[in-house]
């Protein structure tokens, strides 16, 4: 089996895992927080920036929690 065949296959597999525990795939991969997240945060609302942080990048609420936390103090 050639490589990238193993890789379209493995692909399918973990979307179809994030479709199992009914979660989105990461769109982005950096550490970086959207334009959006970040626009909530400056305006003070984390717990919205919090969840769509999650929506966007389908990590966890404490990995979201450090991201804003790092984004509120500059980061």
């Amino acid at each position: 089996m050639e490589p990238e065949e193993r890789i379209a296959i493995l692909e399918r597999k973990v979307s179809d895992l994030y479709k199992a525990i009914q979660r989105a795939e990461p769109t982005e991969f950096s550490s970086e927080a959207s334009a959006e997240v970040r626009n909530l945060v400056a305006s003070g609302d984390n717990m919205k920036a919090m969840q769509l942080y999650v929506q966007q990048t389908g990590r966890s609420l404490t990995e979201a929690k450090d991201e804003i936390e790092r984004v509120a103090q500059g980061g």
